[in-house]
């Protein structure tokens, strides 16, 4: 991701002031707001954080803490145990996304500590 460092910041991160304009069940949040973007529904863009070719970084719709970010990739990946090895160059490509988001992060909240995971059971379906 040595195009991101060389490429512009990360725009100032401040979450919505509103929710995800979305109906439906709550586990279909994610996918439904991807599906928005990629038709180009712009009433999703400021729930969007960070959009890049292969991934998106979305506000947590129930944040539990003052920055809390979804990072995700654009093509549907149904659970972890889907994942095969032709999908370990994108996870390695997720890695170093998401290790540019936290610098980014770091550069704008000097005073927070960030942590970063993965969810083993998705509450949310991508």
């Amino acid at each position: 991701f040595r195009a991101l460092r060389a490429g512009p910041p990360l725009r100032h991160v401040r979450p919505p002031g509103r929710p995800l304009p979305i109906n439906g069940h709550f586990t279909t949040v994610l996918r439904t707001a991807l599906e928005k973007l990629e038709a180009g529904d712009s009433s999703v863009d400021q729930h969007f954080a960070h959009i890049h070719d292969e991934f998106v970084t979305l506000f947590d719709g129930y944040p539990k803490s003052k920055v809390h970010l979804l990072t995700m990739p654009r093509r549907m990946v149904s659970d972890a145990r889907a994942l095969t090895s032709e999908q370990l160059p994108m996870l390695r490509r997720l890695a170093a996304y998401t290790a540019w988001l936290l610098q980014e992060l770091e550069s704008q909240f000097p005073a927070l500590t960030f942590r970063h995971g993965v969810h083993a059971k998705p509450s949310l379906v991508q």
